[in-house]
């Protein structure tokens, strides 16, 4: 928002995730990629950036080489379609509390921390070759159903040649799947 506060599309007092999209709940990527990407001419973004909650975030949010401006939050949303975040740039990444059908996220730049926490994932999650400065907190994370066409198990988590400047944490964490971390540079403790 242009004030810099957290954005509400659920009850600020209990956050959840949306059950439907209602005229209050529902937002459309294309208006949620301008506000990450810092707004435009005539409205622009908070230094803070975006954090939203609550939000059914309705078609693909595809910043695949942008970069955000300030925070990207999104939490206790559910996104209608996987995420596209190759090689994007980020300072903070957070999708805590949130339903998603996969990321992708190969490639991707975080200068701070990305939290993962409590997200549920119904595809894979990639983050190959993704350099974050600091850590990545997965904790209670849940990733299901990542099988193939033939009803194979395929990779829940491709992390290979992941870097992080700090720690991971994946205490809690649930996959479905492959979790392949080959090659990956853990800047702190892996727990």
């Amino acid at each position: 928002t242009k004030a810099g506060l957290p954005c509400y599309l659920c009850d600020p007092k209990k956050p959840s995730r949306p059950v439907a999209a209602t005229d209050k709940t529902r937002i459309r990527a294309s208006l949620l990629r301008v506000l990450i990407t810092g707004g435009t001419s005539t409205c622009a973004l908070h230094e803070r950036g975006v954090f939203l909650i609550g939000g059914w975030v309705e078609g693909a949010l595809d910043l695949a080489y942008c970069s955000a401006k300030g925070q990207t939050a999104l939490h206790h949303c559910l996104f209608t379609d996987r995420p596209r975040f190759e090689y994007a740039g980020f300072l903070l990444l957070s999708l805590q509390d949130s339903l998603l059908p996969g990321i992708f996220a190969q490639g991707a730049q975080i200068k701070d921390d990305v939290s993962l926490r409590g997200i549920t994932v119904t595809g894979t999650v990639v983050v190959n070759g993704a350099k974050i400065g600091g850590q990545l907190a997965c904790e209670g994370a849940c990733i299901e159903d990542s099988k193939d066409l033939e009803g194979r198990p395929q990779r829940a988590l491709s992390a290979q040649g992941l870097e992080t400047g700090q720690s991971v944490f994946f205490s809690g964490i649930t996959a479905t799947g492959i979790v392949d971390v080959n090659g990956a540079k853990i800047g702190g403790q892996f727990d």
